[in-house]
């Protein structure tokens, strides 16, 4: 509870000056009984913006659009003119896989269609998140877009695949053996998939479920941040998804850094704008050279 609210303290003084306005709890998909909603975050300075779509970590199972990592990856895209729209979805056990995955393409299809509204630049969107949300970030940028052109649903006729992906250490294969993985984070992949075992079937839904096996033709670029001594998600999961991606002629890198899981994040919540570390230098300088262009 402390750090949480050293954490929310220091996103409160980081670069909120260039949130211009904020459209909070816009209702995007009714399914299930459940409400999905969305806050929408427009920088300064006139439109289109450039689109995030934040996903929020919490291993698949809890958290919220408004999620520390949320806030934090808002704020920080900001600075750089970036339109941010953090995301709820259906979380596991009630909704296992593909609930979350489902209602991430259809939060980016329904952006893409109002675009317009709001001033964003559909040429532009970028999929990003921490922990699962990076999971589920890169999970979009690998899997083949899913637009139905002929749909009557103007929704359904968008895109469902990004033009850039930033992951905090999220999870790309679901289905490793690693050793370095703790058990906590193996219980959070099972509780996901809505699986008990390591059975031939459990894997094959691992594999559905994971950005490495289900990387198709034409994938955008991916950008890894990643702390070297993580043990819930090991660092070599980023590294194993840059080198598939590399094979395919794909721009792509891991920025490692000190720390664990996300233990990173507090330095760079506290950093003011143009003296942030200088991993999210290089993570910025790779997004305008691979997307912001």
């Amino acid at each position: 509870m402390i750090v949480g609210a050293l954490l929310l303290l220091l996103l409160t003084r980081a670069g909120t000056a260039q949130i211009a306005e904020t459209r909070r709890d816009m209702v995007f998909r009714k399914i299930d009984g459940q409400e999905l909603k969305l806050d929408l975050y427009l920088p300064e300075g006139e439109g289109p913006h450039p689109i995030a779509l934040v996903i929020h970590g919490g291993g698949w199972f809890r958290g919220s659009r408004r999620s520390m990592n949320a806030t934090l990856l808002v704020k920080l895209l900001a600075r750089d003119g970036v339109a941010g729209a953090s995301i709820d979805y259906r979380l596991a056990p009630k909704s296992p896989h593909p609930a979350q995955i489902e209602d991430c393409r259809y939060a980016m299809q329904w952006l893409l269609a109002n675009a317009t509204k709001f001033g964003l630049d559909k040429k532009k969107v970028m999929a990003c998140g921490a922990s699962s949300g990076g999971h589920l970030a890169g999970l979009l940028g690998a899997q083949a877009n899913l637009a139905d052109p002929n749909s009557k649903d103007r929704i359904a006729r968008e895109r469902t695949r990004p033009d850039c992906v930033l992951s905090f250490f999220g999870p790309m294969d679901l289905a490793s053996d690693d050793e370095e993985t703790n058990a906590a984070g193996v219980r959070l992949v099972k509780q996901f998939l809505g699986v008990r075992d390591r059975s031939e079937s459990a894997l094959a839904a691992a594999r559905l479920a994971s950005p490495l096996h289900q990387l198709a033709s034409g994938a955008p670029p991916f950008l890894f941040i990643h702390g070297k001594q993580d043990r819930l998600v090991p660092v070599k999961q980023s590294h194993s998804m840059a080198r598939a991606l590399k094979k395919r002629g794909v721009p792509s890198s891991v920025l490692e850094v000190r720390g664990g899981h996300g233990d990173f994040t507090l330095l760079l919540a506290a950093s003011r704008p143009g003296a942030e570390p200088k991993y999210w230098q290089e993570a910025r300088a790779f997004l305008k050279r691979h997307w912001l262009k």
